[in-house]
């Protein structure tokens, strides 16, 4: 658990794990934009889950007079 560092952008998730003399290093592209400052990951059972809120896009209208 201590060993598992997670870096995170708002399209990318980097996760790299050492264990003993094993190495792990994983960059996935993220299926749409996320908050980065909002991931929660918990490590359960040997599964890593990360979670993150998503970014919503404001669309504004324009308004003719």
């Amino acid at each position: 658990k201590e060993d598992i560092k997670i870096k995170a952008t708002d399209k990318k998730l980097i996760v790299e794990a050492h264990v003993q003399d094993r190495k792990y290093y994983k960059k996935i592209i993220l299926p749409s934009k996320v908050k980065p400052e909002t991931a929660k990951a918990t490590f359960r059972n040997g599964v890593l889950e990360v979670c993150f809120e998503k970014k919503t896009r404001k669309l504004w209208k324009k308004l003719r007079r």
